[in-house]
């Protein structure tokens, strides 16, 4: 279903946050997002759009594929 892709999304992103060692706040510094976005797309899930993956990939310093590979 669409909300276990989301999730396992979600999931997947909050580990690669943790493998490169940043916090929330230094990952929505390096995308240039909002904390508080940055949290929820982490931790609750939510359904993102290209353009916040774009920002993900650029500030992780990952092609877009890599994102969305798991």
């Amino acid at each position: 279903s669409q909300a276990k892709y989301v999730k396992a999304l979600s999931k997947h992103i909050d580990q690669l946050r943790r493998d490169r060692g940043l916090s929330f706040q230094e990952m929505a510094d390096a995308c240039d997002m909002d904390k508080g976005q940055v949290y929820k797309i982490c931790t609750v899930g939510v359904d993102l759009r290209a353009s916040s993956i774009v920002k993900l990939s650029k500030g992780l310093g990952l092609p877009v594929s890599a994102i969305l590979d798991f």
